[in-house]
């Protein structure tokens, strides 16, 4: 069930294209040099944005998450390249013997 207007809602979801995840990276460099703590924060929820996860409610009576706000058609593989613009990315390991064994 949706609440609120049904008018605010953006009825196709759009994929960012490489200027919009840059421009997030710009925003996310500008908080780390004006704000640390701040950027931290940022930074926690684009990387369990990156994991699936939406970041909860906005605001209480708002049934909107930050992810549906502010990032809207955003795939999990969209913040991985944030966070690599970042120079926050996590590097992939390759598998060891000893995963295969498992």
């Amino acid at each position: 069930m949706i609440l609120g207007n049904e008018k605010d809602q953006k009825p196709n979801k759009r994929r960012p294209n490489w200027h919009e995840i840059s421009q997030k990276a710009e925003h996310g460099m500008s908080l780390r040099e004006k704000d640390r703590s701040m950027y931290e924060e940022w930074l926690r929820a684009v990387k369990t944005m990156h994991e699936g996860g939406d970041c909860g409610q906005v605001e209480p009576w708002s049934p909107f998450t930050l992810r549906d706000t502010y990032y809207d058609g955003w795939a999990n593989g969209d913040f991985g390249t944030l966070l690599s613009q970042l120079g926050e990315a996590t590097p992939l390991r390759r598998a060891t013997p000893t995963d295969e064994k498992e």
